[in-house]
């Protein structure tokens, strides 16, 4: 063979071809094996191919969807208001008055992408009986080595399993070019309420399975909400911070 000649690489491995939510949104365990990089998977029926990304969530993604957990109802799609219609909403519940509705889009045509992304972030993917470490309180169950405890571990478990949650998942699609569709190729926002990881996760998959992007997830303790309560927003660090009583009845926590 000449050095001219090259052996051709072989092509790169197709990617997994997929039906379970289970599969694409796992949940992960701090002491468990996870992939943690974006993946793409092939999707049997409908055939299409899917992102999912696992980046972690910030607090400016909140805020973008924020109007859509304070203002939205669930299953209903939704252009996202200006700034001027927030403001407006915010004077409105300053002065004590109920904030306006938001429109719902009437007439729904949305554009199916053929790769859509689906964020799989902490709020889909965290277990209710995930591990805990450095509990700090010298339990006899913890594990000298890794640090895991196994007496946290179970408290933190069944008191996330009597404490109902609110898991939130944001969809987006685009509005498609239809007689009566308004602002065709505006984009649009739905959210799906659950009341398990399970639920949410296989909700998620459903939709971007149907074409839809997944952009943002969330969990709230339910009767804290925004429909509940009309203090500040506090981001909690882990998910059974949610099974702790509230200091102040005002503030609504959240999860992502």
């Amino acid at each position: 063979m000449s050095p001219q000649q090259l052996i051709p690489l072989p092509p790169p491995p197709p990617p997994p071809v997929q039906n379970a939510p289970d599969i694409v949104v796992p949940g992960r365990y701090l002491s468990g094996p996870f992939h943690g990089k974006d993946t793409i998977f092939e999707i049997r029926y409908p055939r299409r191919h899917i992102l999912r990304q696992v980046h972690a969530a910030q607090a400016a993604d909140f805020e973008e969807y924020k109007w859509l957990f304070q203002y939205g109802d669930s299953d209903k799609w939704y252009f996202k208001p200006t700034k001027s219609q927030r403001h407006h909403w915010a004077r409105q519940e300053l002065s004590g008055r109920k904030a306006d509705e938001i429109p719902a889009v009437e007439e729904v045509m949305p554009i199916t992408f053929e790769q859509p992304i689906l964020w799989a972030s902490a709020a889909l993917t965290t277990p209710p009986d995930d591990d805990i470490y450095d509990c700090g309180e010298d339990h006899s169950g913890c594990d000298d080595f890794s640090g895991r405890c196994q007496t946290c571990t179970d408290e933190k478990s069944e008191a996330l399993e009597s404490t109902d949650l609110e898991y939130c998942v944001v969809m987006s699609a685009l509005q498609g070019h239809a007689p009566g569709c308004p602002h065709p190729g505006r984009k649009m926002y739905m959210m799906a309420r659950c009341g398990s990881r399970e639920a949410a996760a296989t909700q998620a998959f459903h939709y971007a399975s149907l074409g839809s992007h997944v952009v943002f997830s969330c969990v709230f303790r339910l009767g804290e909400s925004f429909e509940d309560r009309i203090g500040p927003v506090a981001r909690v660090e882990e998910l059974w911070n949610l099974a702790e009583e509230a200091e102040n009845d005002e503030v609504i926590r959240v999860f992502y």
